[in-house]
This record gives structure tokens, sequence and C-alpha cells, in this order.
């Protein structure tokens, strides 16, 4: 699976945070981050799958 996330410093470590756990029932194996510069792209929410 793979995320795209941009929003305030706070609520980016709350998403990261519920990453490493994952949903109810889920087992996380990893998760792999990397930062990269903002751009604003992103207003708002899609789950494709």
């Amino acid at each position: 699976m793979e995320a795209w996330a941009e929003g305030s410093a706070e609520k980016l470590e709350r998403f990261i945070q519920w990453l490493h756990r994952g949903p109810a029932g889920a087992r996380v194996d990893s998760v792999k981050l990397e930062q990269r510069r903002p751009t604003g792209s992103y207003r708002h929410f899609e789950i494709e799958g």
C-alpha cells in the first residue's frame, strides 16, 4: 500500500502513528517513510482499491 499526505506537522504525526497500528484487526509489518517537499496538490481524500 502507498499513501501520500500533506498537512500540519501535528496531523502528519498522528497519521504516521496510525500507520504503524493500522485499522482494527490489521497486522502492520513495516512502514517506510519518505519526506518530500509539499506541493499543495492534495485538497481531498480518496481511497482507491
